[in-house]
């Protein structure tokens, strides 16, 4: 099934060079008209011609949303907002289950250690772009192509606050406030930021919000402000270097103090959206990045 929300309906046409093109029914159109001028004067009759072109209408805002569980969710909501707002917005949902930004190596969550999948570090890896939309590849630089979006939506993900081994670069357990991983989780989120931005598309991060629930060690304070320092600091240096405009969002404010009822009202679990979180945060995002 395609990953894919419509706000309305656009189709792909292939060039004879391969490429793919987004065709919509908003071509400028040329309206030739025939004006009569009569001369009191004279019996004869000239006639002028005038070529008049129409501009093309705006069309609907392209929504690329790119991270893990969290992000997925949110685009999904967004995909609901736009069927409730047709010609409004176009979502593309590239989030994928249990993806971070920081590839390779292995991750420990609740004493459980295991690898970082292909699916999850193959973020940058172009596929062909009849493939880009499936959901079991993640491919930004693919999604970008296909899709050509005006705005992205990326999370900063507590997964990679987790314990972690990254062959070459941390050879033993480690995790945000090793320099050795830090150094790291900064090129990572740097290469994220410079790729999401580099079609000229609008980028916004979602901050790591602290976690109500209990998945120690991953739920310290101290490692997820470490965390999202250190992608702000990416941000900050792909934004100083890019023509597009990053910026961040405040997801974690907008859940509130965590634990408490409102909090609790929107992440059931301490992590994921609730059914309503889901309901309340696409008008809070369209909102946010000024698109109502």
């Amino acid at each position: 099934m395609l990953n894919i929300g419509l706000g309305l309906l656009w189709s792909i046409d292939r060039d004879s060079d391969g490429a793919d093109d987004v065709v919509t029914a908003d071509q400028a159109t040329s309206t030739t008209m025939a004006s009569t001028t009569t001369t009191l004067s004279a019996t004869t009759t000239t006639t002028t011609t005038s070529t008049t072109t129409l501009p093309p209408e705006v069309g609907p805002v392209r929504i690329l949303v790119v991270g893990d569980s969290v992000a997925s969710q949110i685009g999904w909501a967004l995909q609901g907002w736009s069927e409730e707002h047709p010609g409004e917005v176009v979502v593309f949902n590239e989030a994928h289950i249990g993806c971070g930004v920081v590839r390779y190596g292995f991750k420990r969550v609740d004493g459980l250690d295991g690898p970082v999948g292909d699916i999850c570090s193959n973020w940058n890896d172009p596929v062909a772009l009849h493939l880009a939309a499936e959901t079991e590849i993640v491919s930004w630089p693919s999604a970008i192509e296909l899709f050509e979006p005006d705005i992205v939506l990326a999370t900063v993900s507590s997964w990679d606050a987790t314990d972690r081994i990254v062959p070459d670069v941390v050879d033993d357990w480690s995790a945000i406030g090793d320099p050795r991983y830090d150094a790291y989780v900064l090129n990572e989120y740097t290469e994220a930021a410079s790729v999401l931005a580099a079609s000229g598309a609008d980028v916004y991060w979602l901050p790591s919000p602290y976690l109500a629930k209990d998945l120690l060690p991953i739920d310290h304070v101290e490692r997820i402000d470490g965390l999202n320092a250190l992608a702000t600091t990416a941000m900050r240096l792909v934004d100083a270097s890019s023509d597009a405009d990053i910026e961040q969002v405040d997801y974690p404010g907008w859940l509130g103090e965590v634990g408490a009822a409102r909090d609790r009202e929107l992440r059931d679990d301490g992590v994921h959206l609730s059914i309503r979180g889901q309901a309340e945060i696409a008008p809070w995002l369209i909102e946010e990045i000024g698109l109502s």
